[in-house]
Order: C-alpha cells, then sequence, then structure tokens
C-alpha cells in the first residue's frame, strides 16, 4: 500500500482546488485549508497550475497526458488523478514512487485500472450511481480502494464513505462551505 494511501484514510477528504486562475486557487486553498483539510488536489484547468500545486505542495488532477503526469512529476506532485484509465499514466506514476488515481466506471474498467497499477480508483462521475453503486463495486473488489468524485458535497460525503469509499474528492462549493466540524466529522467515519 502507498503511504499517502494511509493518510488519505485518516484524512477521508480531497479538496478538489478547479479553478480558472492562480488567485483564485490559492484563495481557495487557504479556505479549505483553515478549515483542516490537508489533502489538496488542483486541476490542470488553468495555466499556473502546475506552480500552485508545487507552491501547495498538492496532487494534481485531470490528468490527461504522459506530458501533463511528467510534468506534474518534475513540480513535485503527491499524487496523480487521472478522469480515465491511461497505461502509461499509471506507469509513469508508480516509477515515480507517487500515488496514482486512475477514472474508472464499470467493473470492467475498475479491474483493467486495479491491473495495470493504480492504487486508487477514481469514480468518477459519482453523483450517477450514488453510494448505491459504490456499494455495489466494493462488493466486487473489496481490496480496492474507490475515490468518488463529481457531485461529491459534504453533505454526502458519509454517504460515500460508510459505502467503502476510502476518502472523497470534494471540489464544488467546498471553497464556501467548507466548516471544520463538518471535515473533522468526515475523519471520524
Amino acid at each position: 500500500m502507498h503511504p499517502l494511501l494511509q493518510q488519505w484514510q485518516q484524512d477521508r477528504l480531497v479538496a478538489v482546488i478547479r479553478s480558472s486562475n492562480q488567485t483564485t486557487a490559492l484563495e481557495i486553498a487557504a479556505r479549505v485549508q483553515a478549515a483542516g483539510v490537508r489533502q489538496l488536489e488542483v486541476t490542470l484547468t488553468f495555466p499556473e497550475a502546475l506552480a500552485v500545486m508545487a507552491q501547495l505542495r498538492a496532487g494534481c488532477g485531470t490528468v490527461m497526458t504522459t506530458a501533463q503526469a511528467q510534468a506534474a512529476i518534475a513540480q513535485g506532485t503527491a499524487f496523480l488523478v487521472s478522469p480515465f484509465t491511461h497505461p502509461e499514466i499509471i506507469a509513469l506514476g508508480r516509477a515515480a514512487g507517487v500515488l496514482v488515481v486512475s477514472g474508472a466506471w464499470t467493473a470492467t474498467e475498475v479491474e483493467r485500472a486495479w491491473r495495470l497499477g493504480a492504487d486508487v480508483i477514481k469514480l468518477f462521475p459519482a453523483q450517477v450511481g450514488g453510494p448505491d453503486y459504490l456499494h455495489s463495486l466494493k462488493q466486487l473488489f473489496p481490496e480496492v480502494p474507490f475515490f468518488p468524485c463529481g457531485g461529491v458535497t459534504l453533505a454526502t460525503a458519509t454517504d460515500y464513505l460508510q459505502a467503502g469509499a476510502v476518502a472523497v474528492g470534494i471540489g464544488q462549493g467546498l471553497g464556501t462551505a467548507a466548516d471544520l466540524s463538518q471535515v473533522q466529522q468526515l475523519q471520524k467515519v
């Protein structure tokens, strides 16, 4: 088991920082960190994303190409998150020793990503199937750590954790709704 995965199991929440610019991304990061969130994912959705990721010592999300994975690794990413299963991204991350989170939805996709060496499976978009779908996948794959993202909120996070998620990714609304007591409650699930 990757050492960072053990930290995810304790923290239970990864703040997904999706922004259009560096200033807003850093403001969101400051708010969620003040609320007690320790795991941050900066998505590659704005030009300065890699610099923000490096400054925050965060993970890198929305990794779509091997060039993006290589750049994130070179900047010291804590982890790589791809919305789909990309064998070369998995291989690059594993070779660099970073936690690799690979997107999958169906049982076939989960099995493939796991077999290729992904450390965690990103269930995306999670709200489409909800916690019940995650629970069904966990019954098929009890050994696989799942990370639901996409539509997960502080209000629904506990349901996903109780369904078997190792941690949840929350982005939308987290920058304004993050509250220390809610974050601490997730760590107890």
